[in-house]
């Protein structure tokens, strides 16, 4: 449906799925169960590692959307107020929120 229904409680991240959210909320945790190939950091089969907090992705255009909360760069702009966001999905889920819109 293109819906977000699953919100992380530590931030502004909402998720399709529950699997997704609950892989998410590690991230708040110590738990780092995707770490980088890096001499001192044991293998996984995530390549891309965020060198700020360690976590691992999958694709590198993640690991790059993902720096953006690091340096403070906040590319989706909300079109209905002055808010904007370094993630989409944070956006997505503003929209959602505060403007009760559902984008599918």
């Amino acid at each position: 449906t293109g819906q977000s229904p699953f919100k992380c409680i530590h931030c502004e991240k909402c998720f399709s799925t529950h699997n997704h959210l609950m892989k998410h909320l590690r991230t708040h945790t110590s738990e780092k169960p995707y770490r980088s190939q890096t001499v001192d950091r044991p293998y996984t089969c995530l390549p891309y590692t965020c060198f700020n907090c360690d976590q691992a992705f999958s694709q590198t255009s993640d690991l790059l959307n993902h720096q953006r909360t690091h340096i403070g760069e906040k590319a989706y702009q909300c079109n209905h107020c002055d808010k904007s966001f370094a993630l989409k999905t944070s956006l997505l889920c503003h929209l959602i929120d505060y403007h009760q819109i559902f984008i599918h």
